[in-house]
């Protein structure tokens, strides 16, 4: 049994699985409170504000091309606007 890089059509090869570096790890995201309007509807995990945004609105079980945005921090979905903001780390004592 082979096992590598090779054509995928080679007989008895095993596909290499591929797996990047998690966005959702500790060291690599933020915490972000996304906003509608002046109310606080969620606190997201990411890496920026706009993929914080997106992910609330993904949550909803929407269709990325519903899902506009429109600007560094703000998406729009179904006529909503949803800002993410970032949570200001306590500094250590």
């Amino acid at each position: 049994m082979r096992v590598g890089c090779g054509p995928s059509n080679t007989p008895g090869a095993i596909p290499r699985k591929f797996s990047p570096p998690s966005a959702s790890s500790p060291e690599m995201s933020k915490k972000y409170e996304i906003y509608s309007g002046r109310r606080v509807v969620s606190v997201q995990y990411s890496v920026t504000p706009l993929q914080a945004a997106v992910d609330y609105a993904r949550s909803f079980g929407s269709a990325d091309d519903e899902i506009r945005r429109i600007g560094v921090d703000c998406v729009s979905w179904r006529g909503a606007r949803f800002t993410a903001v970032l949570i200001a780390e306590p500094e250590p004592a």
